[in-house]
């Protein structure tokens, strides 16, 4: 039997499909919880901040919480920037 195909058996005049691969299935829905798992570890609303908690500008502490791993103008931001380019 090929992985991903039903198997088909003739019995008389009467052609079914087997039944579906429960290892297959087992492994898809242990794959999809673990991807869901990570999503929700690394979500932005887990509390996680960037460099910008400091900051008291309204501006500035509305991106606080947001994914992208924001600086505040400086001499850290221009640090970092040479360390990525």
């Amino acid at each position: 039997m090929t992985r991903g195909k039903a198997d088909t058996t003739l019995l008389g005049s009467v052609t079914y499909l087997a039944g579906p691969n429960l290892i297959d299935m087992r492994s898809n829905i242990f794959l999809l919880m673990l991807g869901l798992a990570s999503i929700v570890s690394t979500s932005p609303a887990q509390g996680n901040s960037n460099h910008l908690s400091g900051e008291t500008s309204p501006y500035l502490k509305r991106a606080v919480s947001q994914a992208v791993d924001w600086y505040p103008w400086g001499v850290e931001a221009f640090r970092r920037a040479s360390e990525l380019n």
